[in-house]
């Protein structure tokens, strides 16, 4: 993920101009490809995605977890003390993974209907959640 934005950006400046033909388009194309194939939970059905955030957040919490114990800084993300499901998955989804998949959609058009789409449903479904435990604090405070 450390280039990720230097990866997307790289492919964007040559999206308008695309050659099927040129080795450095493809291999760009391949690395894109691939990311998209590393990061494309959200654009599963949430009832198969969920489980695998959920396996993965533990993950991340219990990482979170051995470096308190060891007197290490707690990793982003990694603190399950101050990041929800909800949290993370928002702004994955709107920084990570939308621009990612929208630049992939702009050459291969039929993306946008079969991933980029489940993608902004996640991102409504993430927020929705968000706004309801909001809601939820905000009621318990008040009582």
């Amino acid at each position: 993920m450390a280039k990720h934005c230097e990866i997307l950006s790289s492919f964007k400046k040559i999206l308008p101009d695309f050659d099927l033909q040129s080795k450095d388009h493809i291999d760009m194309l391949l690395v894109i490809l691939v990311k998209v194939a590393d990061i494309s939970n959200e654009a599963r059905p949430m009832e198969v995605s969920e489980p695998w955030l959920n396996c993965l957040l533990e993950e991340f919490f219990n990482q979170g977890d051995t470096e308190k114990m060891e007197g290490l800084p707690v990793g982003p993300f990694m603190d399950r003390e101050k990041v929800t499901k909800p949290m993370s998955q928002i702004g994955f989804i709107e920084f990570i993974l939308l621009p990612l998949f929208e630049a992939l959609a702009q050459l291969f058009p039929i993306i946008e209907e079969h991933i980029v789409v489940s993608v902004r449903n996640a991102l409504k479904y993430y927020t929705d959640m968000h706004d309801a435990l909001e809601r939820e604090k905000e009621q318990s405070f008040a009582s």
